[in-house]
């Protein structure tokens, strides 16, 4: 989207569906990721590869979210990212209407950040980086009260 030289209502709209087309339910507009539901699984989205791919970009402190495709594993790998970067809690906003997909993007984003500590604890056993509990453990909690 950040290509397209007059971003329009009806400019959006077309290159949503022409992605959708080509089984690209995920879109970025800026920061913000737009989900097509497909009411159905694409499995090359969502497959094990997938998930390790974008965990492979966070377990190397250096996730950029412009750098990797449309995902909902990228908005999650991106709120990691920025939480041991500025040392702060993050959110991630999922909104849309009945039927959208919030629930299974929700599931989506969480298996990510609950699998990432698997995947931290791996690669601690190999000599590389502490897991992601120790991680979290050592990031200042603010109080929000």
């Amino acid at each position: 989207m950040v290509d397209i030289e007059h971003l329009s209502e009806a400019e959006l709209l077309n290159n949503v569906q022409l992605r959708y087309n080509l089984e690209q339910i995920y879109t970025y507009v800026g920061p913000t990721l737009i989900v097509i539901n497909p009411f159905r699984r694409i499995e090359k989205l969502l497959s094990n590869e997938t998930l390790q791919s974008f965990q492979a970009a966070v377990a190397s402190n250096n996730f950029e979210l412009k750098d990797h495709s449309p995902h909902v594993y990228a908005i999650a790998a991106a709120t990691m990212q920025k939480m041991f970067e500025e040392g702060k809690n993050q959110a991630i906003v999922i909104s849309g209407e009945s039927g959208a997909g919030k629930t299974e993007n929700t599931k989506h984003a969480m298996k990510f950040l609950t699998s990432l500590g698997s995947a931290q604890a791996k690669a601690s056993q190999e000599g590389q980086d502490e897991n992601i509990e120790d991680r979290v453990r050592k990031i200042p909690m603010e109080s929000s009260f």
